[in-house]
């Protein structure tokens, strides 16, 4: 096992406490959940086609894409639901509570992919070392769940700006 890559994705998911918090913060800016995914995904889409862009010679070709079943173009989907959901729960149970939730979600069903390789993943059988891990995360999503104190609302100064105008 690669450690650094370990890192490498620890790393880039603490990003994700930071999307949740723009986006549900988007979010209630708009009064609008799903406008706020829209304007999410717009710069999402805007930095990696600039990044295709980039680090392609001229702009890529369709038929690179070859004959593909049409599921494959639907994996943004899951982001769809990942991002408004997060957007819509992260104001009423904290970024903490929705973002625990979501990784025992995530690690349960990735188990699940690596046991039986869905969609051509490489099999990884479930050992009773991954089901501890994925108890783990359920304890430890109870115990955040249980140790929260009920919001008090927004402290930043930008919240409290918005608030008084």
């Amino acid at each position: 096992m690669n450690y650094l890559l370990v890192a490498l994705a620890v790393l880039v998911g603490c990003l994700v406490p930071l999307q949740g918090a723009i986006n549900s913060r988007l979010g209630t800016v708009t009064g609008q959940p799903l406008l706020a995914t829209l304007i999410s995904f717009s710069g999402g889409l805007v930095a990696i086609a600039l990044a295709v862009v980039i680090t392609t010679r001229g702009l890529p070709k369709w038929t690179a894409v070859g004959p593909t079943p049409f599921y494959l173009f639907l994996g943004g989907l899951p982001g769809v639901a990942f991002v408004l959901t997060t957007l819509w729960l992260a104001p009423k149970i904290g970024i903490a509570v929705t973002l625990c939730g979501l990784i025992v979600g995530q690690l349960s069903m990735s188990i699940a992919f690596d046991q039986f390789g869905w969609l051509g993943l490489p099999v990884k059988e479930i050992t009773v070392q991954r089901i501890v891990g994925v108890a783990f995360l359920i304890a430890g999503t109870l115990l955040v769940v249980r140790g929260g104190k009920e919001p008090v609302g927004h402290r930043s100064p930008a919240a409290e700006t918005n608030a008084a105008e």
